[in-house]
């Protein structure tokens, strides 16, 4: 809560509140991966990386999200950990994936 109340306080004070709730609606972003360049492996991976979930929900949800790596919140009944595959921001390895698909 101390974070909500910092932001109330940033955006007007005692005449604003902010209310929060437990949501599991994810962000998403889809791709047919039917068409190219989408039906190349390396290339989805290579978008996986240039994503930067942990300065987007540091700058544009001002840290009040949970970045996730899968779209399945958990609790979900598809969600389970031991499956994940996750992908940190890492150009480097965006740009190798990318020459990699051709």
């Amino acid at each position: 809560m101390e974070r909500i109340d910092q932001h109330s306080a940033r955006l007007g004070g005692e005449d604003f509140t902010l209310a929060m709730d437990a949501n599991v609606s994810p962000l998403q972003i889809r791709f047919n991966v039917h068409k190219a360049p989408f039906d190349n492996k390396a290339f989805r991976q290579a978008m996986q990386y240039v994503v930067d979930r942990e300065g987007m929900a540091k700058g544009i949800y001002h840290g009040l999200v949970v970045p996730d790596p899968v779209h399945w919140a958990p609790g979900n009944i598809a969600y389970k950990e031991s499956d994940l595959t996750t992908y940190g921001y890492n150009l480097d390895k965006a740009k190798q994936l990318i020459e990699q698909s051709g």
